[in-house]
């Protein structure tokens, strides 16, 4: 479970076995920390302080990317398949 993929929809009006797009996916990591570890190993701020930051807010990165990541995570967790669809 090194990494989560989420494949993408079609259409979201049917089965989604019958409209699901192989080609077109999103690759997630399986490890938050992970990631986040990843995202700011290249910053200017020593390891206890870039997680000190980041729990008290101060730090900028995209938020959303950890969000979306970890609620992949949580869902592969609990045995659902992932699928995405775009408008």
């Amino acid at each position: 479970m090194i990494g989560n993929t989420c494949i993408n929809m079609t259409s979201s009006e049917v089965s989604l076995a019958a409209t699901v797009d192989r080609r077109n996916f999103k690759l997630y990591m399986g490890d938050t920390g992970l990631l986040t570890t990843e995202i700011m190993k290249n910053g200017q701020k020593t390891d206890s302080n870039i997680y000190k930051s980041l729990i008290f807010g101060k730090i900028s990165i995209n938020e959303g990317m950890i969000f979306e990541n970890m609620v992949s995570q949580m869902l592969k967790a609990s045995g659902h398949e992932l699928f995405f669809h775009e408008i």
